[in-house]
């Protein structure tokens, strides 16, 4: 089945569920950057993890994740799904009808969608240690002490929520809280020598 059929399954479920009942565990969203601090050119890789609360495990079904971060910083390059849970869909889909995307994924202007579902008849089960969904990766493109990748809560035209999709019942809603990720850019190792030398040049001369 086509990425955009999956798209209107989903869609199709999305209308059929309400709000996360009470007796339900739910899921959050947490961003887990692998490398803190990063060059100016350097590759930027944040894991996107299906978290569970403290002691507590959940059935995971299927995502909607509308995520932002700042393009003057960091450059979208795409998903990586190397070590991820094994899911029937795990992508950027090209002409979502949310228009987030755009029609040739990676979006540029800071905001965007990802889908994911698991197998039919095989949720993945989530614990409190985090079951890893997606690798985004970008490049770093200016300095800045603090750059935020982010889950919002809505996006898109026409809008549509992040939510998470989980429990015994297949098209549950058991969406937590929506996490983001912080990364510091500093310059490259080249460019501090380029800004050190004339001090140092001056200190020699004295």
């Amino acid at each position: 089945m086509t990425t955009h059929n999956w798209m209107v399954s989903l869609a199709v479920l999305l209308v059929f569920t309400g709000p996360i009942a009470a007796d339900e565990t739910p899921i959050n969203l947490e961003w887990r950057p692998i490398t803190q601090t990063v060059n100016v050119g350097d590759p930027v890789a944040i894991g996107l993890y299906a978290v569970c609360n403290p002691g507590q495990t959940q059935l995971f079904r299927a995502a909607d994740v509308v995520f932002t971060w700042d393009p003057g910083y960091l450059q979208l390059l795409g998903v990586n799904n190397a070590g991820a849970v094994p899911l029937l869909s795990s992508t950027l889909p090209a002409n979502d009808p949310y228009n987030l995307n755009g029609p040739n994924p990676p979006p540029t202007d800071g905001d965007g969608y990802y889908l994911a579902w698991a197998f039919l008849g095989q949720p993945v089960q989530v614990s409190d240690q985090g079951a890893l969904l997606t690798t985004f990766e970008f490049l770093a493109l200016a300095e800045t002490p603090q750059t935020i990748v982010s889950v919002a809560t809505s996006g898109g035209n026409p809008v549509l929520n992040s939510r998470v999709f989980g429990g015994q019942e297949a098209g549950t809603i058991v969406t937590g809280t929506l996490g983001s990720g912080t990364v510091t850019i500093v310059a490259e190792p080249a460019s501090l020598v380029f800004l050190l030398a004339p001090a140092a040049w001056r200190r020699g001369r004295r």
